[in-house]
């Protein structure tokens, strides 16, 4: 009887240990899935913008951004998250940062625009 009960009692803290185990496993990879999710909306958010600023170079937009100077985005939600952008410019360098978040776990992309004159010759060069 006492080896029977030394058995379950072993047997129980492995199936203890087991099962602690695997739910640290699927928390680290809930973690990771929401990572890449907020990878690929910050991702997304950043060349989203950077489209937008180079179909629209002529805009008022990208003449309101002013060397040193930065606009923000409010968080906009898409999907599970949500994603904040920011434009800023330094020395014909336009830097967008977008940050992701999705359930508590965020991320952060960075694009570098530089303004460039290209002349219609150069393009097949």
């Amino acid at each position: 009887m006492i080896v029977t009960i030394i058995v379950v009692v072993v047997i129980t803290f492995l199936g203890f240990s087991l099962w602690n185990y695997s739910m640290s496993e699927v928390r680290f990879s809930e973690r990771e899935v929401n990572n890449m999710k907020a990878h690929y909306l910050a991702r997304s958010g950043a060349e989203s913008t950077a489209q937008h600023l180079i179909d629209n170079y002529n805009s008022s937009l990208v003449a309101a951004i002013e060397d040193g100077s930065t606009i923000a985005s409010d968080p906009k939600v898409l999907g599970d998250g949500t994603f904040e952008v920011s434009v800023r410019m330094e020395n014909d360098e336009v830097f967008i940062e977008s940050t992701g978040e999705v359930n508590g776990v965020s991320n952060h992309v960075t694009r570098v625009l530089e303004k460039a004159e290209v002349s219609f010759s150069a393009i097949f060069n």
